[in-house]
């Protein structure tokens, strides 16, 4: 299934964050927030799939939440431990990459459960694809190579009927 690009000089993004009163949140401009750049860029260029584009959706989604839930929060960032931060950013807390990395989602321990779990069962599922792409992809090696050998053949009878 292919997916158009999106444009984000053009498009606006509609995203239903579940709130009962809340129509969705537009975003017609990109946002100084990293991660909806990276969600952003995701979504540009693995929509190749339906499942690179799935991740790509939730990635962005879980990003204007998080931007929804700095404006709610006057632009401060809700830390763990309860207070916030105009940056976001704890004492000592970046990610491998240098970004950071101190956004807490509030979540209640079975929304928490229940979203491991589905993570699980995409990485299982995930990892099934995978096996099996393999398993392809080495049977195709296999018959090319198959071919090759037959070619060669069929090569070396045409040299050996022509030198007589």
């Amino acid at each position: 299934m292919e997916f158009e690009p999106l444009n984000i000089e053009n498009d606006t993004i509609d995203f239903d964050m579940g709130f009962e009163d809340d129509d969705g949140i537009d975003i017609e401009h990109p946002v100084d927030d990293d991660e909806m750049h990276e969600a952003l860029k995701f979504v540009d260029e693995g929509a190749k799939s339906i499942d690179i584009y799935n991740v790509a959706v939730r990635a962005l989604q879980d990003a204007a939440r998080k931007v929804a839930l700095a404006k709610m929060n006057s632009g401060k960032l809700p830390l763990a431990n309860g207070s916030s931060r105009e940056d976001g950013v704890t004492d000592g807390m970046h990610s491998n990459d240098g970004h950071q990395c101190a956004l807490v989602q509030h979540q209640s321990p079975d929304e928490k459960e229940k979203k491991m779990d589905d993570l699980s069962y995409e990485l299982d599922r995930a990892n099934r694809k995978c096996e099996v792409y393999r398993a392809n992809l080495l049977s195709i090696l296999k018959d090319i190579e198959e071919q090759k050998l037959q070619l060669n053949v069929k090569v070396q009878n045409i040299k050996l009927g022509m030198k007589d």
